[in-house]
């Protein structure tokens, strides 16, 4: 039992499965389709809250290799996109970026726009000697994302394209040339990345993954192609490789759908999600956009009722249905 996403009512669907990574409703045929309408799940969109960041030098792979969780080697003309975090000393996330193989001694990087200077910073701090230079391109690139839409227009200069390396049902990542950018280019709404992303259970930028306080494996870094357990040392490695190494990750980030959320309702992020029942704490929230949002819960507790408090005078909450994706390896 949840509420449809779409909707945005009290009525109470029953779920089937119908491809990897996404549920749908009963109401298949009719226009309020939990998640492959149209509307929702095709896009050609600019990401305007990404920046990039280009490293370029001889030794820029090298010290991109030291810093990231991923195995920066593996890149190549035939897979030119990682995605990785970069963590600090006691092992939380600092940045989680996208990498784009650019050049044979150059990457771009993405990230949240909000921490291009932040990440500009990180870099000259352990550059030490390193043959390298990091520059903030935002201003000459932008980041395209494409679901069952093409990103062959002749109007755009593609620079790099694939696809997007957390998840293949998030469609096609691109860095095109800003100034190849046509106003006349018909784009979709930004609302249509961030619910197709929400519904998959996939956070993006520094106000989801607060820096130096979430943890990798919570996020399921694991489980999105961002981790390499078998590369050298990188900084923050030591907290990571023991929680692999241990095999119990007790909280997980989950696509979540609330059950009625009007303007006047805020949920504050990082808000303690508890068990209705017995009142103890089993997570906390993360975000929401419209009545669907993304929490970190424990997962021996997402099967009883989960409620959240509303950010008001009045002690008012509101109910969680945390979902389990589909693309989750089969054990869990």
């Amino acid at each position: 039992i949840i509420v449809c996403a779409h909707l945005r009512a009290l009525e109470t669907l029953n779920f089937t499965s119908d491809m990897r990574g996404f549920v749908r409703c009963r109401h298949w045929t009719k226009r309020h389709i939990m998640c492959r309408s149209k509307r929702d799940c095709s896009y050609l969109v600019e990401l305007r809250h990404r920046g990039l960041v280009e490293i370029d030098g001889d030794d820029s792979l090298k010290l991109l290799q030291g810093l990231t969780t991923s195995d920066v080697e593996e890149m190549s003309v035939e897979k030119p996109l990682q995605y990785c975090m970069m963590l600090n000393v006691p092992g939380r996330v600092l940045y989680e970026v996208l990498l784009y193989r650019h050049k044979e001694k150059s990457c771009l990087i993405e990230c949240d726009i909000d921490s291009i200077n932040g990440l500009v910073r990180h870099f000259k701090k352990y550059m030490l000697r390193s043959k390298a230079t990091v520059t903030d391109v935002t201003g000459q690139y932008s980041v395209m994302a494409a679901h069952r839409s093409l990103l062959d227009d002749r109007r755009l200069d593609v620079v790099i394209s694939g696809v997007d390396p957390r998840l293949s049902e998030l469609g096609t990542r691109a860095i095109v040339r800003r100034d190849s950018l046509d106003k006349s280019l018909q784009q979709s709404s930004l609302d249509s990345y961030h619910r197709h992303r929400m519904l998959l259970g996939v956070a993006e930028g520094a106000s989801e993954l607060v820096p130096e306080k979430a943890l990798p494996f919570e996020f399921n870094l694991d489980y999105m192609n961002g981790v390499s357990f078998t590369k050298g040392c990188y900084l923050g490695q030591e907290l990571t490789a023991r929680s692999h190494h241990v095999g119990v990750i007790r909280k997980r980030l989950l696509p979540v759908t609330v059950d009625v959320v009007s303007d006047s309702d805020v949920i504050q992020n990082g808000a303690k999600c508890y068990d209705d029942e017995s009142e103890r704490s089993v997570g906390k929230f993360v975000t929401r956009y419209g009545n669907l949002g993304l929490a970190i819960l424990k997962l021996s507790d997402i099967q009883k009722r989960i409620v959240v408090a509303v950010d008001k005078g009045e002690k008012k909450k509101l109910g969680l249905h945390p979902t389990v994706p589909l693309w989750w390896p089969p054990t869990q």
